[in-house]
């Protein structure tokens, strides 16, 4: 019987390793170190000005807390965007138009501000069960796969650091970014923009129905509280 038991302790330990996936997270700010445990931020910061409240709110929303990224999209979003001095760049009646980089970056962040609460408004009404974006931990299955994230890996500083961080099967999803799309969309030329409600609505419920695009680009969404594994040179997320 004491045999029997050993033996049923190893194969469930094996399940267990096979469950269990080593995938990667980039610390742009540094922050994170070795074997530390990080959970849900139940004490923010937000910036938000046209509520008294809004930690109650939030409180109401997300009582288990919020992650970085969620405080970032759940608060006020705000540009300020420096006016041409050039004559070309002004409008017949005289107003001077802001900087074309300028305008298009700040219509770029408010954008992913809409995909992002878009996102959260459809996943609490289609799909409660799925982990909220507001509340989850990205990371990337594969080193090799940051390079397909150069909006990511581009902007690097320094002080950033490549850490391991271990996965169960039941603590992740595995969605393709591909279908954040919708927000605020920009022309190639021009400073005009458009808005499709029916579009916004199609590619979030694509993303969280698990859908996948014709070139997928898989991220991992995982539950807190996460345990930062080992820290790995930054330049192996640089080379495939």
């Amino acid at each position: 019987m004491e045999s029997y038991e050993r033996w049923q302790d190893y194969i469930s330990d094996v399940v267990k390793e096979v469950h269990r996936l080593i995938a990667y997270h980039i610390d742009r700010g540094g922050n994170l170190t070795e074997g530390q445990i990080i959970d849900l931020n139940k004490d923010v910061q937000l910036k938000v000005e046209k509520i008294e409240q809004p930690n109650a709110l939030v409180d109401s929303l997300f009582p288990d807390g919020l992650s970085a990224a969620g405080v970032m999209y759940i608060s006020d979003i705000e540009a300020d965007m420096p006016e041409s001095e050039h004559a070309e760049c002004r409008l017949a009646n005289g107003r001077p138009l802001a900087l074309w980089d300028e305008a298009r970056a700040a219509l770029g962040s408010t954008a992913n501000h809409i995909i992002e609460y878009n996102l959260e408004l459809i996943r609490r009404l289609h799909f409660p069960d799925k982990l909220s974006r507001f509340q989850a931990f990205y990371c990337l299955e594969d080193l090799s796969a940051f390079l397909d994230w150069p909006e990511l890996t581009n902007t690097l500083q320094e002080k950033a650091k490549l850490f391991e961080i271990e996965l169960e099967d039941s603590s992740y999803s595995r969605l393709d970014s591909r279908l954040l799309q919708g927000g605020v969309a920009t022309p190639d030329i021009g400073f005009d923009y458009w808005f499709s409600p029916l579009w916004n609505y199609q590619s979030a419920m694509d993303y969280w129905s698990g859908a996948f695009s014709g070139n997928p680009r898989f991220e991992l969404l995982a539950r807190f509280p996460i345990k930062i594994g080992r820290e790995i040179p930054l330049e192996r997320a640089m080379s495939r």
